[in-house]
C-alpha cells in the first residue's frame, strides 16, 4: 500500500534520495563552488620566539610567557582568541557573501560558530569594522546564551534585520528560514551527519517577496575546508554575479554626464554631476573598505573642479574605484533603486536617440507606476501627474526633461509600489453553498470523519485485511480448503474492523 501510495518505481521503497538528486529533480537549490578562505593563523599558527613586540606585550601583561607561547591553528577560539583572524572573517563574509536585491547588505544568513564566546567576538568584529550596517542591527548573536534568544531567532525569520544570525549549534539543525543564501563554517567539523544538516539551512527554494526572483543557489564559505575533510564535491553550481543596483546607476549617472557634457547642456550636466556628488556623500567614509579613498570622495564631494575634465581617464577611474564602493552606502529601498536605474537608462537612451530601447524601457517605467497604490496619501497627493504619466499623450512627447520630472516626482514614492501586480484573478461575487457533506460520527471516543472520507478510510482497510488475512484469502479463491479456525479469524477481524 505505501509503495503504491509513494508511487515508488518497479515496486521497490525508496531508501535513500540524495541531495544531488533532490537539486536535480528542482525540490531543492543547489550551492555555488565553495569559498575556502583559511587565515595565516589558521594554517601556521604562533610559534615560540617568533611573536612581533606588540603582540609580546599583551601575551605578558595576561600572565603568560612569550617565549613559551605557542598555539596551532586549531587552537584557535579554543586556547586562543585572535581579533584579526575574526576581523578577518567578518570581511571575508562581507566582501563575498550573496547579497538582497539591492545588492549593497547580505541576504539572510548564518555564520556557525565554535563557543559562545566566539560568537560574542564575532559581533565584536562586526560592530568594529562595519558600525553604519550594525547600527541598523545587522548581525546578532542567536544561541541559547543569550537572552530573549527566540524573540531574536523570530526575527531573524520573519523581519527585514537582522540579516546575519551568529549561532552555536543552536541554528545548526532544524531551523526553517528558506530565505538563507550564505553559510559560513566559522568553526571545525567532525560529524558528516551535522555537516549535511548544516548546509541543510540553506538548501530550501524560496522566492524574493521584493523582487519576485527566485533562489537559485547559496553560497558556502568555509573557513576550516570541512568539505576536504569529508572528501565532498566543492564545485557546486557556478552562481552569477550580480552588480550592487547603486553601483549600477553611479555608472548609469556617469555615462550620462559624460554625453550631457560632450553635447554642452549645462543645466542639465550641472544636474547629473551634482546627483553623483549626492551619492559619493552618502559613502561611509568609517567604512574600512571606503576609508582609503576618503580624501579623493572628500573632493568630489566639495570641489566640482575634481569632475573635470571628464575623459576616458577619469571615467574609468570613477567607474572602476569608487562605483563599487556604492555597495556599501545607506542607500534607498529596492524599489526606489531599480526605477532610478530604469528611469536613467531610458534617459541614456533617449540622449543615444535608441527608439527600440526607449519602447522597451517606457513600457518597464510604465510598469512600475501602475503599481503606485492611488488611495496612498503620499500617492494621492501626486495623481494628477501619475494620471498624465499613465497616458499615451505623455509618451508621444518624450524629452529629456520629463523622464527626470518622472525620476524626481516618483522614485521616492516607489517605496509604497505594491509588490506584485494584479494576478488577473476574476473576482466574483455568487451566492453558493456545500452542495454535499454528511458527517459521521463513529468510535468510543465520538471520532468523526465525512461520510466519503469514512467510506475510503474502511474501503481501504478492508483490502488490507483481504491481502493480509490467510482466511480471507482462502474465502477469495474457490482451490483453497475452509480451515476450521477461519471462522473465529474472520470475526475476530469484522470485530476489529467494527471498533
Amino acid at each position: 500500500m505505501w509503495i503504491e501510495l509513494f508511487d515508488c518505481e518497479n515496486g521497490l521503497p525508496t531508501l535513500s534520495y540524495s541531495y544531488d538528486e533532490a537539486v536535480r529533480d528542482r525540490h531543492l537549490v543547489p550551492y555555488r563552488p565553495v569559498h575556502i578562505a583559511r587565515t595565516g593563523f589558521q594554517l601556521a599558527g604562533v610559534k615560540p620566539g617568533e611573536l612581533p613586540p606588540e603582540v609580546r606585550e599583551q601575551v605578558q601583561a595576561q600572565g603568560a610567557d612569550p617565549d613559551d607561547f605557542s598555539f596551532e591553528g586549531t587552537d584557535l577560539e579554543r586556547k586562543v582568541s585572535d581579533t584579526g583572524t575574526n576581523d578577518s572573517i567578518v570581511r571575508e563574509f562581507m566582501e563575498n557573501c550573496i547579497k538582497d536585491a539591492v545588492g549593497t547588505v547580505p541576504a539572510k544568513s548564518i555564520i556557525f560558530t565554535l563557543s559562545h564566546r566566539h560568537a560574542l567576538e564575532l559581533f565584536k568584529s562586526f560592530n568594529r569594522v562595519y558600525p553604519h550596517l550594525q547600527r541598523r542591527g545587522l548581525a546578532k548573536v542567536i544561541d541559547s546564551h543569550m537572552e530573549r534568544a527566540e524573540k531574536t531567532l523570530d526575527d531573524f525569520k520573519y523581519k527585514d534585520f537582522p540579516r546575519v544570525a551568529i549561532s552555536v549549534d543552536m541554528l545548526d539543525t532544524g531551523i526553517d528560514v528558506p530565505a538563507i543564501r550564505d553559510l559560513v563554517f566559522a568553526k571545525p567539523i567532525f560529524s558528516k551527519v551535522k555537516f549535511w544538516q548544516m548546509i541543510g539551512r540553506g538548501t530550501r527554494k524560496w522566492t524574493d517577496p521584493v523582487s519576485g526572483q527566485e533562489k537559485g543557489d547559496f553560497l558556502i564559505i568555509d573557513h576550516w575546508d570541512s568539505f576536504a575533510y569529508f572528501q565532498v564535491n566543492k564545485d557546486g553550481r557556478a552562481g552569477s554575479v550580480t552588480e550592487p543596483l547603486p553601483t549600477r546607476l553611479f555608472r548609469l549617472r556617469l555615462e550620462k554626464l559624460s554625453i550631457l557634457r560632450g553635447r554642452d547642456r549645462q543645466p542639465e550636466s550641472d544636474e547629473a554631476r551634482a546627483s553623483l556628488q549626492a551619492m559619493v556623500a552618502a559613502l561611509p567614509r568609517e567604512n574600512v573598505n571606503v576609508a582609503p579613498q576618503a580624501e579623493e570622495i572628500r573632493a568630489l564631494i566639495d570641489d566640482p573642479a575634481a569632475w573635470t575634465p571628464l575623459d576616458q581617464t577619469l571615467i574609468e577611474h570613477l567607474s572602476h574605484h569608487i562605483a563599487p564602493l556604492l555597495r556599501y552606502a545607506d542607500t534607498g529601498s529596492w524599489a526606489e533603486l531599480q526605477f532610478e536605474n530604469q528611469t536613467e537608462q531610458l534617459a541614456l537612451a533617449h540622449l543615444k536617440a535608441d527608439q527600440d530601447e526607449v519602447q522597451t524601457l517606457s513600457g518597464r517605467v510604465i510598469e512600475g507606476l501602475r503599481l503606485l497604490p492611488k488611495d496612498l496619501p503620499e500617492v494621492r497627493r501626486h495623481l494628477k501627474d501619475l494620471t498624465f504619466a499613465l497616458s499615451p499623450a505623455f509618451w508621444q512627447h518624450l524629452d529629456y526633461q520629463r523622464i527626470m520630472d518622472l525620476h524626481d516626482r516618483f522614485a521616492p514614492l516607489m517605496r509604497f509600489r505594491s509588490r506584485r501586480p494584479r494576478s488577473g484573478i476574476i473576482q466574483l461575487e455568487v451566492t453558493d453553498r456545500m452542495a454535499q457533506r454528511h458527517w459521521l460520527v463513529y468510535g468510543p471516543g465520538g471520532e468523526g470523519t465525512f461520510a466519503e472520507n469514512y467510506r475510503l478510510q474502511v474501503e481501504a482497510m478492508v483490502r488490507w485485511l483481504a491481502e493480509e488475512s490467510p482466511a480471507l484469502k482462502r474465502i477469495g479463491d474457490p482451490e483453497q480448503l475452509f480451515a476450521p479456525d477461519d471462522l473465529e479469524e474472520i470475526l475476530e477481524l469484522a470485530m476489529a474492523l467494527a471498533a
